[in-house]
């Protein structure tokens, strides 16, 4: 049973994903998912999580890029929003 369990380990280590994860992983880029964990975990450690895969999500390229749109979204809302208080005040 013990050489199942290593044998599938060695066919999962031989993927791409594997590899993947095992890069991430040795970067310092894992993210802790709270979804799976007990009950007993405390709401401070969920916290602590979640704040983790945040600042871990914010470092991707990916973000950097959403973080733009959000700030020209946001631009553009303010905006809209002074000209249109602009003109009912009139």
């Amino acid at each position: 049973m013990i050489r199942a369990y290593c044998r599938t380990l060695r066919n999962y280590l031989r993927t791409p994903k594997a590899q993947h994860d095992l890069k991430d992983y040795a970067r310092g880029n894992v993210t802790l998912h709270t979804v799976g964990l007990s009950r007993n975990v405390s709401t401070v450690d969920k916290l602590r999580a979640y704040c983790r895969t945040l600042r871990n999500y914010l470092r991707t390229p990916k973000a950097q890029h959403d973080l733009k749109d959000y700030a020209r979204a946001l631009m553009i809302i303010f905006s809209v929003t002074a000209i249109i208080i602009f003109v009912l005040q009139r």
